[in-house]
C-alpha cells in the first residue's frame, strides 16, 4: 500500500506539471502559475528529496520561471501598462532562478520607469554585461540610452550607440517608441539625438532630418 501510495503521488505531479507545461504552451500563463507554483511548494517539501521528485522539482522551477518573465512581458507589452505588476512578474520569476541576463535586462527597464533610478538600471545592466556570454549586446542599447537620457555630449551618445549597432537588435523600431514616450513627458534634448541615430539606422530619414 505504501508502493501504491508513493506511485500514485508521483503519478499525479507528473500530471500536474504536464497539465501546467498544456496551459503555458496554449497561453495561459496564468492558469499555468496557478498550477506550477502549487507543485513547486509541494514539491519542496518532504517529498522533494527522492530521484524522480528532485529531478521534477528542477523542471518545475525552470517552467515556474519561464511562466512568471513571460507574465512580466505580457503585461509591459500593454498600452496601459502596470509597472508595478510588471516588476512583481520579474521578482516571481528571480525566485525561481537566481539573477538571469533577461531578468537583469528587463528589471532595468523597469527600475527606470517607475522610479527613474538611473543608478538601480547600471546595476543591472553590469550584471547582464558581466553574463553576456554569447555576446548579444542588447545591454548595450540600454547602456546607450541612459547615456542620451543623463544628457552626456554627442560624442558619448554616438560612440555607445556605434558600439550598439555593431549588434543586431530584435527590433529597433521598439527601441524608438519606447524613447519617444519619454520624450512626450519630459523634454531631453539627447534622447532626441539618439532618435535621430535610430531613424538612421532604419533608414527613415525624413524623420531622422526632423530629429
Amino acid at each position: 500500500m505504501t508502493i501504491l501510495e508513493t506511485t500514485a503521488k508521483r503519478l499525479s505531479y507528473i500530471c500536474q506539471y504536464i497539465l501546467g507545461r498544456a496551459y503555458f504552451l496554449n497561453g495561459d500563463l496564468k492558469k499555468s502559475a496557478e498550477i506550477c507554483d502549487r507543485l513547486y511548494r509541494i514539491l519542496c517539501s518532504e517529498f522533494s528529496r527522492e530521484p524522480m521528485e528532485s529531478t521534477l522539482k528542477k523542471i518545475t522551477t525552470l517552467l515556474c520561471y519561464d511562466i512568471h518573465f513571460g507574465l512580466s512581458r505580457i503585461e509591459n507589452l500593454k498600452e496601459t501598462r502596470n509597472i508595478n505588476k510588471v516588476e512583481e512578474e520579474l521578482k516571481k520569476a528571480n525566485q525561481f532562478v537566481k539573477d538571469t541576463y533577461d531578468y537583469n535586462l528587463c528589471m532595468a527597464a523597469c527600475v527606470f520607469l517607475k522610479n527613474r533610478d538611473i543608478k538601480k538600471a547600471k546595476e543591472c545592466l553590469n550584471i547582464c554585461k558581466q553574463k553576456d556570454k554569447n555576446s548579444s549586446g542588447e545591454w548595450k542599447y540600454s547602456i546607450a540610452f541612459l547615456s542620451a537620457y543623463e544628457g552626456e555630449s554627442e560624442g558619448k551618445v554616438l560612440y555607445k550607440y556605434m558600439q550598439a549597432l555593431k549588434k543586431e537588435y530584435h527590433d529597433v523600431v521598439e527601441l524608438i517608441y519606447f524613447i519617444e514616450d519619454i520624450c512626450q513627458n519630459e523634454e531631453k534634448i539627447m534622447l532626441k539625438f539618439a532618435l535621430f541615430i535610430l531613424y538612421l539606422e532604419i533608414k527613415d530619414y525624413e524623420v531622422a532630418k526632423k530629429y
